[in-house]
């Protein structure tokens, strides 16, 4: 889908070795893409619906995906393939 200016997707999951590191990798990321003016799709955020629809709901949405990865987490995972289905 595109749009005025691009959205962006966030995949990521605070289990992980050190997740004051994700987090703060996250929050720089977003920092910077907000920064270009672009918008930042976040499902973890607060929203309607369960966590899997605000997810799949997001991910139609978005023009591109960031992924952290550094823990092969099922739901990272799955949205990874998603994301890679939807193309």
């Amino acid at each position: 889908m595109k749009h005025e200016k691009p959205c962006i997707f966030l995949s990521y999951s605070g289990k992980s070795a050190d997740p004051g590191l994700i987090k703060k990798v996250v929050s720089l990321i977003k920092a910077h893409v907000m920064g270009l003016g672009w918008t930042v799709l976040d499902a973890m955020g607060p929203g309607l619906g369960s966590i899997r629809e605000r997810v799949e709901e997001t991910l139609w949405r978005a023009d591109a995906c960031v992924i952290e990865a550094t823990t092969a987490v099922p739901n990272v995972m799955f949205e990874a393939g998603f994301a890679r289905a939807l193309g």
